[in-house]
């Protein structure tokens, strides 16, 4: 036991501490600097564009709203899909959706709030298997 007044013992470091330690203690402190792919990254060489195999970089796209159409079209075509799903979820009654729906005095009101979550649902999907599917396959 220690003494109610006597300093706290010196606190023991980790064993995991104490071998990196050891194993640290005789290596090189320049070493990463020597090994190739750590340290400092070697300067790239400018490229020669008489070269053979060179290739320019890419012209920029002369349609600024390329982008945008092709965004639109995906959200479009994700739209036309969610409402067709909603559609078919009310039509066939799917776990009670339809008859919820037909049987409440706002259907309207419901309708629309339905088609809008749809909508947003599956256009944001549209938007993104457009980008992540076609986009890379489209030339």
């Amino acid at each position: 036991m220690t003494e109610p007044n006597s300093p706290d013992p010196a606190p023991t470091e980790p064993d995991w501490v104490r071998r990196k330690r050891e194993r640290d203690a005789g290596r090189d402190p320049n070493r990463d600097a020597k090994r190739p792919g750590l340290g400092r990254m070697p300067v790239k060489a400018e490229v020669d564009p008489t070269e053979p195999g060179f290739q320019p970089p890419a012209p920029p796209d002369p349609d600024p709203t390329r982008l945008m159409r092709f965004v639109a079209r995906h959200a479009f075509h994700g739209v036309l899909a969610g409402w067709a799903c909603l559609l078919a979820f009310l039509w066939l009654d799917l776990g009670g959706l339809g008859a919820l729906v037909h049987g409440s005095p706002s259907r309207e009101l419901i309708s629309a709030m339905l088609a809008g979550a749809f909508g947003i649902t599956f256009g944001l999907v549209g938007i993104v298997w457009g980008v992540l599917v076609v986009l890379p396959h489209e030339d």
